[in-house]
C-alpha cells in the first residue's frame, strides 16, 4: 500500500455529507426545527451552542415541553427553591426568545413545587395569551402539581381565557388547574376531542359545565376528582353527541350530579364512593362497557341500570346493587340482553345477588367474581342454592374466574352450584387468595373433586398468578408428601 494515499474509509470531513459525515448540518432548517420539537424543551434550547446555524434554530420550535420534576428530586429545600427559581426564569426566557409562539401545536406545562419561600409571579400566560389568537395549538397539557401549599402563588393556576377559544385544539389536559369561565359562549373549542380535567378547580359548576359544553365534538372525557369551593347545588348538564368515552372520579370530595346526553358512548367508568348522583337523560344504545365501582344515589340507581343495560361488559359492585335489595334478600334488576361478560365485586358473593345478576343476563359467556379478601372475610353470604336455573348456565356460560378465593364452606357452596348447573361451562379458575389460608390441601382436593354437569369443565387453582393445583382429573398434580396446613373451615 502506498503509504501516501490515504484509505477512503478515512476520508472524512466534518461537514461532508455521506458515510461518517456530519448529516444533520445538511438537513433542513424546517427538519432540524422538527427534530428539536421532540425533545425537552431543556435539551432543544442546550443546542444553541453547537454552531452558529444552531444559535437560535430551537426558537422556532413548534412543541415546548417545559417540566421541572427531573430538577426537584431530592436535596435539601434550599436546593429545591433554587431550582424552582432557576425553572421560572427558564420559562420566562423561553417564552421571551421564541420567535414563533402562535406556531406551537404542543405546549406541555409540568411545575411541581417542593420548597418556595419567595413570592413569584411570572408572567408565563400573557405571552401565550398574546398569541393565542391565531396559534395552531393541538395539544395543551398543564399541572401545577403542590401549589395548594402556597396560595400567593394561585393565579398562576388559573387558565387565561384565550386558552378556551383555540380552534385547533385537538386535546387538553389539565391537572390542579383553577377554571373560571364568566359566561355562556366564552368557550369554544371546535375541535376539542380529548378532554382530562385532574383535581381541578372550579369556581362553580356553570364554570365547568361552559367548559364541556363548548366541546361540540368531544371524544372522550376524563374527569378524575373535579370539584368547587363554593358550596352550591349545581347541576352538570350537557349535550354531547359524539361522546364515546366517559371517566368519572371521586375520592375525596363531591361530584356535582350528572345529567350528559351521550347517545353515542361507547365506554363508561365510574370510580366514586361518597353517593354519585347520575342523572342521565338519554339511552346508550352502543355502550360496549360499563365499569360501575361505588354508589349511586338510590334515587338514581334504577334509572342508571336501565340507561346501561345495553352493555356488553359490565363490573359492578355488590354496594351499588345494595339499595336494591328487598326483605327476602332479593336484588331487582333490569334486563341486561346483550351482556356477555360480567364482573362482580364484594367481599362476598351472596347468593341472592349471583342469582339476580345472572338471571338478567340470558347471554352471557364469561363470569369473574371478584372476593376482595382483606382479612374481614364476611361468612354465611351464600345462604342457599337459587329455586331455579338461570337461563346462561344452561345455553350460554362457558367461563368462570374466582379471584381472591379461600377456602370457606360457604364459597365451596357457590363453586359447587355453579359446578353443578352449568351445562356449557368449559373452563373455571380459582385465584387463591395469597395467604397460607389458601394452602389447605384438603379443601382443595375437595373443590378440584366437585361434581359438574359439564364433562368438558376444566377446574384450576392458581396462587400469585402460577398454576397451583390442576385439575382433579390429573392425578399427577398431586403429592401426598407436600406439607399443608389443613383448613379450620
Amino acid at each position: 500500500m502506498n503509504p501516501t494515499k490515504i484509505p477512503r474509509c478515512h476520508d472524512r470531513k466534518v461537514g461532508k455529507p455521506g458515510i461518517g459525515g456530519d448529516r444533520l448540518s445538511f438537513l433542513s432548517d424546517r427538519i432540524l426545527s422538527r427534530i428539536l420539537s421532540f425533545l425537552q424543551t431543556k435539551h432543544a434550547v442546550g443546542t444553541a451552542v453547537l454552531s452558529r446555524r444552531w444559535k437560535n434554530r430551537w426558537t422556532r420550535v413548534s412543541s415546548l415541553n417545559l417540566d421541572n420534576s427531573l430538577a426537584t428530586n431530592g436535596g435539601t429545600p434550599s436546593n429545591q427553591e433554587t431550582r424552582d427559581l432557576e425553572f421560572c426564569r427558564f420559562v420566562d426566557r423561553v417564552l421571551s426568545e421564541h420567535q414563533n409562539l402562535n406556531s406551537l401545536r404542543r405546549f406541555r406545562f409540568h411545575f411541581s413545587l417542593e420548597h418556595f419561600k419567595e413570592e413569584v409571579s411570572p408572567d408565563y400566560w400573557s405571552k401565550l395569551e398574546l398569541a393565542a389568537e391565531e396559534s395552531e395549538l393541538e395539544e395543551i397539557d398543564v399541572s401545577f402539581d403542590g401549589f395548594d401549599r402556597f396560595r400567593h402563588l394561585s393565579g398562576m393556576r388559573r387558565l387565561p381565557a384565550a386558552f378556551y377559544a383555540l380552534r385547533n385544539l385537538k386535546q387538553l389536559k389539565l391537572e390542579r388547574v383553577v377554571i373560571v369561565v364568566t359566561e355562556d359562549g366564552s368557550v369554544f373549542l371546535p375541535s376539542l376531542q380529548i378532554l382530562e380535567l385532574l383535581y381541578v378547580e372550579t369556581m362553580d359548576c356553570e364554570s365547568l359545565r361552559r367548559l364541556i359544553s363548548g366541546c361540540p365534538i368531544l371524544e372522550t372525557a376524563h374527569l378524575d376528582n373535579c370539584y368547587s369551593n363554593m358550596d352550591e347545588k349545581g347541576t352538570l348538564t350537557a349535550s354531547l353527541p359524539y361522546l364515546k368515552n366517559l371517566t368519572i372520579v371521586g375520592y375525596t370530595r363531591k361530584f356535582f350530579p350528572i345529567a350528559i346526553e351521550a347517545p353515542s358512548l361507547e365506554h363508561l367508568h365510574i370510580r366514586y364512593f361518597l353517593g354519585f348522583q347520575w342523572l342521565g337523560i338519554s339511552q346508550m344504545p352502543y355502550l360496549v362497557s360499563a365499569w360501575v365501582e361505588g354508589r349511586i344515589s338510590d334515587g338514581c340507581l334504577i334509572g342508571f341500570l336501565n340507561q346501561i343495560c345495553n352493555a356488553k361488559e359490565m363490573c359492578l359492585r355488590w354496594e351499588t346493587l345494595a339499595p336494591l335489595a328487598v326483605a327476602n334478600g332479593d336484588v331487582q334488576l333490569p334486563s341486561f340482553p346483550n351482556l356477555t361478560r360480567l364482573t362482580i365485586k364484594s367481599d362476598g358473593c351472596r347468593s341472592s345477588l349471583l342469582h339476580s345478576l345472572l338471571s338478567s343476563a340470558p347471554k352471557l359467556q364469561s363470569l369473574v367474581i371478584d372476593l376482595e379478601f382483606d382479612g374481614k372475610f364476611s361468612a354465611k353470604n351464600w345462604k342457599s342454592e337459587p329455586a331455579c336455573t338461570p337461563k346462561c348456565l344452561l345455553y350460554s356460560l362457558e367461563e368462570i374466574e374466582i379471584q381472591d378465593f379461600v377456602i370457606k364452606k360457604d364459597d365451596m357452596k357457590m363453586v359447587a352450584y355453579l359446578l353443578k348447573v352449568g351445562a356449557v361451562l368449559k373452563k373455571v379458575n380459582v385465584y387463591l387468595f395469597d395467604d397460607d389460608i389458601g394452602r389447605d390441601k384438603k379443601g382443595l382436593l375437595s373443590l378440584l373433586k366437585l361434581p359438574r354437569r359439564s364433562r368438558a369443565c376444566k377446574v384450576q387453582t392458581f396462587l400469585l398468578g402460577e398454576e397451583f393445583y390442576g385439575d382433579s382429573n390429573n392425578d399427577s398434580d398431586f403429592d401426598e408428601s407436600d406439607d399443608f396446613e389443613d383448613s379450620d373451615e
